[in-house]
């Protein structure tokens, strides 16, 4: 490959502008993960389909505080 090539190609992509796509990309991953760790227990690892359900699960405000504790805790990290 040649040197120019990949200078226009890295020239191209920082002229970019991704903040919102990069921080749409981390909300989604950051709900994603919320979502599926609340589906596990911590000791086995099984799936809740029965049995006690975590608070998150059964709160729509608690879900949601979830999801934007584990968003501003990823971003501040960033």
């Amino acid at each position: 490959m040649d040197m120019a090539t990949v200078l226009e190609a890295a020239d191209a992509i920082k002229r970019l502008k991704m903040y919102p796509y990069f921080d749409v990309a981390h909300y989604l991953l950051n709900c994603m993960a919320v979502r599926e760790d609340s589906y596990h227990q911590p000791a086995t690892g099984t799936t809740l389909l029965t049995g006690k359900m975590r608070n998150n699960l059964k709160c729509p405000v608690a879900n949601c505080n979830s999801y934007l504790f584990s968003t501003y805790c990823g971003v501040s990290v960033i």
